[in-house]
């Protein structure tokens, strides 16, 4: 369970403004807010520095953060956006893009709890060319499932359209993930790090690869 360190009324930089919690996973937690200087609503994610177990949340949010600089760096469509990274409180937090709902909530909120084909087919066409528009980058979303798929504005099944697959944190590289060995990194991964702390206001400080284990499944390890 992660430490809460948000709660709703909190004033963070004299810019965010918290409200509601929106959910919370194992490294970390969501809450809606309020950002003054741009006056829109985002999500703050919340997820520790430091933890006694191998420092793995730490790993887990300047993963999560790269990829989605990398991502908004080639404007992928389809992608949630970052628009802030910084610490509090022994926290790194990542100011995101806010969506109204997503594809899980949507069908169970639905009267018919299904959709048509012709609608069906609306929502896979634009799942896929945001998959496709990752791939193409060298990344791969290995967590694709209903409540992963957020949806911008009021979408319903009359107009599915802007859908965005959302869990950066269950996002690899392909070649990382292809490879038929322990460890994997991509041919630009060096390259890619560089290009981010260029253009980011994230300083790359450490280096990470991915571990894939046997089974299939595969963490974050500091070099």
């Amino acid at each position: 369970m992660p430490s809460q360190v948000l709660v709703a009324g909190l004033k963070i930089k004299k810019r965010y403004y918290v409200r509601n919690k929106l959910g919370e996973g194992k490294f970390g937690e969501v809450y809606k807010a309020y950002d003054k200087v741009e006056k829109m609503d985002v999500a703050l994610k919340a997820v520790a520095t430091v933890n006694t177990v191998e420092e793995k949340e730490d790993a887990s949010a300047i993963g999560e953060a790269r990829i989605l600089l990398l991502l908004n760096k080639n404007k992928c469509k389809g992608s949630p956006q970052l628009y802030d990274y910084f610490s509090y409180k022994s926290h790194s937090i990542l100011v995101m893009e806010l969506f109204k709902t997503d594809f899980h909530q949507l069908l169970k909120h639905h009267p018919k709890k299904s959709f048509s084909k012709q609608s069906l087919l609306h929502f896979a066409y634009h799942v896929i060319e945001a998959i496709k528009n990752i791939h193409q980058i060298g990344i791969l979303h290995r967590d694709i499932k209903p409540a992963n798929i957020f949806l911008r504005n009021d979408q319903s099944h009359q107009n599915p359209g802007n859908v965005v697959r959302g869990n950066n944190g269950w996002l690899k590289t392909i070649v990382e993930l292809l490879l038929n060995q322990q460890y994997g990194r991509t041919p630009r991964y060096q390259e890619i790090l560089d290009e981010i702390s260029r253009h980011s206001r994230i300083p790359v400080t450490r280096d990470f690869e991915v571990v894939v284990n046997s089974d299939g499944t595969s963490y974050l390890k500091d070099f």
